[in-house]
């Protein structure tokens, strides 16, 4: 187990419940590596990246064992899985990107352990700009 920075909102513990139970996992599977990203508002992005290993079964520093589940809450995003060298990339333009998903709120995404031994996944960079009045 891996302690936890912050309680997880009642929302957030619900969702990994409901996912647990549709994918056949026990409870509490999604508990210590589950991961909440917040964005400030202006530079959005989550840099290309591997899941490290969390599960029981896992070898090795990247996790080889364990589903990686990616839900979106929120404004609509994409998300991209792209090459090993496009790891700690947060510009698309620098990534060589395989597959591109826009992600609305609700939107899931499962990679399966070898996709994340394979490849990198990420959030590129979104800058927000407000023109207010």
């Amino acid at each position: 187990d891996l302690p936890l920075i912050e309680t997880h909102p009642s929302l957030v513990l619900d969702l990994a419940r409901r996912l647990e139970q549709h994918f056949g996992h026990p409870e509490g599977f999604l508990n210590s590596p589950m991961a909440t990203y917040y964005y400030d508002g202006r530079n959005q992005y989550l840099k290309n990246h591997q899941d490290k290993a969390h599960s029981c079964e896992s070898t090795g520093r990247i996790e080889n064992a364990a589903p990686i589940y990616n839900l979106s809450l929120g404004a609509p995003r994409n998300f991209v899985i792209a090459s090993l060298d496009s790891l700690g990339k947060f510009k698309r333009a620098d990534m060589t990107v395989f597959a591109d998903v826009r992600m609305n709120s609700g939107d899931l995404v499962v990679l399966s352990p070898e996709m994340n031994t394979k490849y990198s996944h990420g959030v590129p960079c979104f800058r927000f700009e407000y023109r207010g009045n």
